[in-house]
């Protein structure tokens, strides 16, 4: 049995979470086939909700000589989900997209969830990127995340767990949507992880402060 205490397993699981929202790519079938069923083989055996989450995306997972026409199936349900869609992209992974109902925000691009992760990000001298993703894309979250577990201190451990807790908070959100939509099955499991992997982070004990290195 595995508790939710600070391991390698939870930055290496944000890790690939970060590479699976960012969309099919030229390195997809080397992921599917080798890395990602990699990585569920060697945790087989952890017993807890993010365990158990990984072992439901691995069996979502195609043989490995299917692997190359499967990210070409994932290809358009990406664009259908995440990216665009005549109906109207059904889950945008931002987090500006999802905003909380009783907080009477607008679901809209570039709102104040955007703001507040931007000036989280230059409060750390980290840089957005002008010709890249929002600051509150799923991804920039996930890899900031990873960065301060990373750092291993008291204060980046703190505030690993309060971002951690809002993630979770509009994830949850961006999940259903996913669910509503009539996702692809690699695409629900995908949120299942990310569901379990952020709780996992958000509940870390204050002495869980030790610097993780992802082991891949």
């Amino acid at each position: 049995m595995h508790s939710s205490s600070c391991d390698s397993f939870l930055l290496d699981a944000l890790n690939l979470l970060q590479h699976l929202f960012a969309g099919p790519d030229q390195g997809c079938p080397e992921m599917l086939s080798t890395d990602l069923p990699a990585f569920a083989t060697a945790h087989a055996d952890r017993d807890d909700t993010c365990g158990r989450a990984l072992v439901e995306l691995a069996a979502a997972l195609p043989t490995p000589d299917g692997a190359e026409a499967f990210c070409r199936e994932l290809e358009p349900e990406y664009v259908r989900l995440f990216v665009s869609s005549l109906g109207g992209v059904a889950a945008p992974p931002y987090h500006s997209c999802h905003p909380a109902p009783h907080s009477g925000g607008e679901a809209r691009m570039m709102g104040p969830p955007a703001r507040r992760m931007a000036e989280r990000l230059r409060a750390s001298g980290l840089d957005t990127d002008p010709g890249g993703p929002p600051p509150d894309h799923l991804c920039v979250e996930l890899e900031y995340l990873s960065l301060l577990l990373e750092s291993g201190s008291g204060e980046s451990a703190a505030e690993a767990r309060a971002l951690a807790g809002e993630m979770l908070d509009w994830t949850s959100r961006f999940g259903r949507a996913v669910a509503k939509a009539d996702a692809h099955p690699f695409y629900s499991s995908a949120c299942l992880l990310l569901s379990a992997c952020l709780d996992a982070v958000a509940t870390l004990p204050p002495a869980a402060t030790q610097p993780l290195k992802p082991t891949g």
